[in-house]
Formats: C-alpha cells, sequence, structure tokens
C-alpha cells in the first residue's frame, strides 16, 4: 500500500535568479504557487526528502527553503529546525 500524499506548504528565499527559477521549475511539477515564493505540493515524506535534499544542492549558503506540513485536521502546523544540523522532523535549509 502505498503512503498518502500529505499537503505541504514549500517556501524559499534565493538571491541568485537561476537558481530560483529552478526552484520554481521543481515546485511546480508537484503543487500551486500560491504566493511569488511559496507552493502548496502534496508528496509523500521520502518524496518530500528527494525533492528538498535535491533543491539544497542549488542553494547558496545565504539562501533559504523551509517546508511546512499542512494539517487536514487542524488546518496548519509547523515543524521544522536549522539546517546546523538538519532536523529530522521538517526542514529549515541555508
Amino acid at each position: 500500500m502505498d503512503e498518502p500524499r500529505l499537503p505541504w506548504l514549500v517556501t524559499f528565499d534565493v538571491g541568485d535568479d537561476r537558481v530560483r527559477r529552478a526552484v520554481h521549475k521543481s515546485l511546480s511539477r508537484y503543487g500551486p504557487r500560491v504566493l511569488n515564493t511559496v507552493y502548496e505540493i502534496g508528496a509523500q515524506p521520502a518524496e518530500l526528502d528527494r525533492v528538498l535534499n535535491t533543491l539544497v544542492e542549488r542553494l547558496h549558503p545565504e539562501d533559504h527553503l523551509l517546508a511546512l506540513p499542512r494539517c487536514r485536521h487542524c488546518g496548519s502546523a509547523f515543524r521544522g529546525g536549522t539546517a546546523e544540523p538538519a532536523a529530522p522532523s521538517g526542514w529549515v535549509t541555508r
């Protein structure tokens, strides 16, 4: 049985135009853009990890990427941590 696709809000702050376009292109495959640098995507946890790890490889040290799970029962929730070290329960990276 497949894991369910969970709703996530992914936001980013990227200074380099080329990298920002690549992040937009990658996230748009998983869901709609709701603000300029915010996407609402559906992904299984392993799939989300794979997408975020791929994006993190392209970021510069001053860039940021944040994924927030959307709780189906309460509307929203937050989990995250800093990239130094990366939190296992969420993402806030570089």
